[in-house]
């Protein structure tokens, strides 16, 4: 799916979160696990950002075909409920000052149920038996002069936070213990 470079915020919006809200994000990560599948002993997926709402919907996809993922790593991701069937395989690593993963928010809770209130209470019923929010570790990093409260911060090396660790390391560090 990709970043969309040398655009607006706005434009950005548009040719990736199209992608998120119809839970397509993720065909592009799934033709690649399944044109690689024998080259891996383990599949660990990694996305930012509007990426890491995409390895979930990949997830979702390979484990129903029986391709089972290891885990799912979502670096500022949009707020999103899981499924409860692989809530469990599905870490959310987040900067507590991030705009995008305090304030974005994807799936049928983005969608303004003011034209139709039922189908939002519907939903709403239907989530709270069967989707739940994935595990949030948040990182310690330097999110100075860094846009957006620090959304894309995790992967600066050059700046280092209180404790003089990189943000790169920091953020890793925060899901080493997942995919090891």
């Amino acid at each position: 799916m990709g970043e969309v470079k040398d655009t607006s915020m706005l434009r950005q919006a548009f040719e990736v979160g199209v992608h998120m809200h119809r839970g397509t994000g993720g065909d592009l990560i799934v033709k690649a696990v399944l044109d690689n599948i024998n080259q891996a002993s383990r599949i660990v997926l990694i996305g930012h950002s509007g990426g890491g709402q995409a390895v979930v919907d990949a997830l979702v996809a390979l484990e129903k075909m029986g391709i089972p993922v290891h885990h799912a790593i979502q670096i500022g991701a949009p707020s999103d409920l899981v499924h409860k069937r692989y809530v469990h395989k599905v870490t959310r690593i987040q900067v507590k000052s991030d705009f995008v993963s305090k304030n974005i928010h994807t799936g049928t809770e983005a969608i303004p149920h003011n034209i139709n209130p039922i189908s939002g209470l519907i939903t709403a019923v239907y989530d709270i038996f069967t989707k739940r929010m994935p595990e949030t570790r948040y990182v310690d990093i330097n999110t100075e002069r860094e846009s957006c409260g620090g959304h894309s911060a995790c992967f600066n090396k050059t700046l280092k936070n209180r404790h003089g660790i990189d943000n790169v390391t920091e953020t890793i560090n925060a899901f080493w213990d997942k995919i090891r």
